[in-house]
């Protein structure tokens, strides 16, 4: 089998890490993989042949058995080309909730129009791959059932890798014998790490690390002014490799508003980091109450008493938090997922 998956870019972002990772995956499994992408910047690398095209350049689709594109201009591009498909399947995984992450990302507005032309483009896919049941259930409004499947992500962390001896050192003059809540975040509204500032000011052992930049930035700054802990606060920015913070955090702060699949929180599972989570359904859909304590959500006083179970560990979160992780969310278990979907597809010419 052969299998071609289409990016925008090759880029630090979670749908191309997930392509990276599932790479890694099929070809454990001899399957022949190649990467395509459309933008000049590159970031990551993949561990198979990659080509830069642009949105009109035709590839030769029938030298594969599966086209598989990720987000809505990889979703355009095979639409574009719909008439030059003749024999290959079309996957598509959608990483998110259109319509709510884009309203979070621009506005309303735009999310109703930007998502109704993303689900007109994806005619052509002859699967569409959601990230949990609960997106295929929010998606079945819209989308055909029979074209619907789910696949939960995957992430790998080399857990050799560690941080700089000036890294170290900067979280231990930061620490100061306190417990750190830490963060790896794209830092937006969604991501709600605004509640972890919020808390502060009620758990005076803690400080708050804050991994990742982004639109609010500024403002959770501002925010640990205003809360007077602006001095149990860093902001470290954006860092490649996040995850090798993961073995200096205390509590690991989950604290979205909404989410499709979050790869901080399986790279969190790996590590086994004792780990709060906001109650939305695709963290009750992945994870138990005795692999992660859940908080709800913009409920500071729920979020206290959530870190506040982790701080007595009593009932072993970080222990049964790497166990699901080993049971459910290796590279292994998402690549069977993805070959039983292709192989079932490719049967049904």
């Amino acid at each position: 089998m052969k299998v071609a998956f289409i990016v925008s870019r090759l880029v630090n972002l979670g749908p191309v890490l997930v392509v990276r990772d599932l790479v890694v995956g099929l070809k454990q499994e001899n399957i022949d993989c190649t990467v395509f992408y459309f933008d000049e910047e590159k970031e990551i690398s993949m561990d198979c042949d990659t080509y830069r095209i642009s949105f009109f350049e035709k590839i030769d689709f029938d030298a594969y058995d599966i086209i598989h594109s990720h987000g809505i201009r990889p979703d355009a591009y095979l639409y574009w080309h719909r008439f030059q498909i003749k024999h290959c399947k079309c996957v598509t995984t959608l990483h998110n909730y259109m319509y709510v992450d884009l309203a979070y990302q621009y506005n309303k507005v735009v999310a109703v129009i930007f998502s109704r032309l993303w689900r007109f483009l994806l005619r052509k896919h002859d699967l569409i791959v959601t990230l949990s049941r609960n997106a295929m259930e929010y998606y079945e409004r819209w989308l055909p059932l029979s074209k619907l499947a789910y696949v939960y992500n995957a992430k790998s962390v080399d857990r050799l890798m560690d941080l700089s001896e000036n890294e170290k050192q900067i979280l231990l003059d930061f620490k100061k014998g306190r417990k750190i809540i830490g963060v790896n975040a794209l830092l937006t509204e969604r991501k709600g790490v605004d509640q972890l500032i919020r808390v502060l000011p009620e758990l005076e052992d803690y400080v708050l690390v804050v991994v990742g930049d982004g639109q609010s930035r500024k403002e959770l700054e501002q925010l640990s002014i205003d809360n007077k802990v602006q001095d149990r606060c860093l902001f470290l920015g954006y860092q490649l490799n996040a995850f090798r913070f993961l073995q200096y955090y205390d509590v690991y702060g989950m604290v979205s508003r909404s989410e499709g699949f979050p790869l901080s929180l399986i790279e969190a599972s790996a590590y086994g980091v004792p780990t709060v989570c906001s109650r939305i359904p695709i963290f009750e859909e992945i994870f138990t109450s005795e692999e992660v304590a859940f908080f709800t959500l913009n409920d500071i006083a729920s979020l206290k008493q959530a870190i506040i179970l982790i701080e007595h560990n009593e009932k072993n979160i970080g222990d049964n938090f790497r166990k699901a992780y080993l049971e459910r969310y290796t590279i292994k278990r998402m690549t069977i997922g993805y070959l039983s979907l292709y192989r079932k597809i490719c049967t049904e010419r």
